[in-house]
C-alpha cells in the first residue's frame, strides 16, 4: 500500500523525524511523500493554501457549507486510511466496532473522546508529545503527537489540490470508484484502502466512515483564514467524508455533518494526522470566539 513515488528518498528523512532531528539535505517532504510513524502509514500535505467551502452547490444541504474562504496551512502528516480495527485494537486492547469480521474495515462506534483517548496513547508508545489535555480536552496544536485534523485540514488532504466534488470527479460515478456509500455499501463498511486514493495517496476521504475534525462546528465567514481550528466551545463536533449509510451529496469535499463529542455510531470513524518534527516551529493554529470570526 505504501507510496513509491519518493519514499526511498525520504526513509533516512523518517528515522530523523522519529528521532526529533532535522532532516540534513534532504529538504521538506513532498505532497504525497509517507512515513511509518507510530506504526501507521502517513502522507504528507505540504504546507498551502486553498478555497474552502463553497459557493457553488446549490442544494439546500450545502447552505452549511458556505461561504466559500481562502485558508492557509502548515504541512502535516495525515493517515493514509481510516484507523482501523486492528489498529485501534492494538493501542486500547478493544473493538467497539459493529462491524466486526475483518480487522483491516476501519473502527466504527467509537466517540470524539475515545478518539483522542487513542491519539493521546500513540503518542505516548511512540515517544511523541501528548496533543490533549484530558481533564479539558484542550488540544495544544504545537505539540509533534498524533490528533484529530481541524475541519480545514481535513478537506485540503480530501481535496488535494482539485476543486471538483469529489477527488476524483463531478459526477456521482466518480465517487464510486473512490468511496462506499450508499450506493454501492451494502450496508456496511469495508476493508481500508480498496477505493481510488487521492492524489496525495489518501483513501476513503469520500465514503466508507463519517470521520472525527477536532473542530466544533460553527458558522463560516468570508475571510481568509490561518490555521483554523474552530470555537473553543460548541455542542456538537465537526464530521467529515459520508459514509456507507449516506448518500452521493453527503460525500463531497466540502459537506459538513456534526455530532455530539459522546456519541458512538457504527457509521462514524476517525483518522489522525501529526506535525513534521518537535521544535519545528509550527504556528498555534487559529482561534475564533464562540459568536463568530
Amino acid at each position: 500500500m505504501t507510496r513509491s513515488r519518493s519514499s526511498d528518498r525520504y526513509g533516512v528523512a523518517v528515522l530523523c523525524l522519529l528521532a526529533g532531528c532535522v532532516t540534513d539535505g534532504l529538504g521538506a517532504p513532498a505532497a504525497g511523500d509517507t512515513a511509518t510513524i507510530g506504526g501507521l502509514h502517513m502522507v504528507w500535505a505540504p504546507a498551502g493554501s486553498f478555497t474552502m467551502g463553497t459557493d457553488k452547490e446549490s442544494e439546500v444541504s450545502f447552505t452549511h457549507c458556505r461561504p466559500a474562504h481562502r485558508v492557509e496551512l502548515d504541512g502535516f502528516w495525515m493517515s493514509a486510511t481510516e484507523i482501523t480495527q486492528a489498529q485501534y485494537a492494538r493501542v486500547t486492547g478493544v473493538n467497539p466496532s459493529l462491524f466486526k469480521g475483518d480487522s483491516l474495515r476501519p473502527v466504527d462506534q467509537v466517540s470524539w473522546y475515545d478518539a483522542i483517548d487513542f491519539c493521546n496513547e500513540l503518542s505516548r508508545r511512540s515517544g511523541l508529545e501528548h496533543c490533549y489535555r484530558l481533564a479539558s480536552h484542550a488540544c495544544y496544536y504545537e505539540k509533534n503527537g498524533f490528533r484529530l485534523p481541524t475541519e480545514a485540514e481535513w478537506e485540503y488532504a480530501c481535496r488535494a489540490g482539485t476543486q471538483t466534488r469529489y477527488y476524483s470527479g463531478e459526477r456521482e460515478s466518480d465517487l464510486a470508484r473512490a468511496g462506499w456509500y450508499l450506493v454501492n455499501s451494502a450496508g456496511s463498511t469495508h476493508r481500508v484502502g480498496l477505493k481510488e486514493p487521492n492524489a496525495w495517496g489518501l483513501y476513503d476521504m469520500h465514503g466508507n466512515l463519517w470521520e472525527w475534525c477536532n473542530d466544533w462546528m460553527s458558522a463560516y465567514t468570508a475571510r481568509t483564514r490561518k490555521n483554523p481550528a474552530g470555537p473553543l466551545s460548541g455542542d456538537s463536533k465537526v464530521l467529515r467524508g459520508g459514509g456507507w449509510h449516506y448518500d452521493a451529496l453527503g460525500c463531497a469535499s466540502v459537506f459538513r455533518h456534526r455530532a455530539a463529542p459522546e456519541f458512538r455510531l457504527s457509521m462514524v470513524g476517525f483518522r489522525v494526522v501529526c506535525r513534521a518534527a518537535p521544535g519545528a516551529g509550527v504556528k498555534t493554529p487559529e482561534r475564533i470566539k464562540q459568536s463568530g470570526q
